[in-house]
């Protein structure tokens, strides 16, 4: 992105995944998302939840759950929004359970739905 005269900072590369995520081109979105990490910057609870969105409308209901468990273990909150994607992305691939278990921890954190 530099060479395009534009200084990539975290709101550059967060619009960025979000534009790909919402497209469908997951695997540009975590191209940028690794590119970001290796620049030294830190993803923020909006950078995860444009690359969640993406791997939620793509159905890959493994990755998200990768990059809830990457948040926690950064101490990064989860809000009522990604988990609510997260929700979705289950439903719609039939995961039930999975909903409903994502609904506890919500519940837990003293989220609602």
């Amino acid at each position: 992105m530099h060479e395009k005269g534009v200084v990539a900072d975290i709101h550059v590369y967060t619009s960025m995944i979000s534009l790909f995520s919402k497209f469908g081109d997951v695997k540009k979105a975590f191209a940028l998302f690794d590119e970001l990490v290796e620049k030294g910057l830190e993803p923020n609870v909006h950078t995860y939840g444009s690359l969640i969105y993406g791997v939620c409308k793509a159905g890959n209901m493994d990755a998200a759950e990768m990059l809830l468990n990457e948040m926690q273990s950064k101490g990064i909150d989860m809000n009522r929004v990604i988990f609510n994607t997260v929700m979705d992305g289950y439903c719609k691939q039939g995961m039930i359970d999975e909903a409903w278990r994502l609904q506890g921890v919500m519940e837990r954190k003293g989220l609602e739905s």
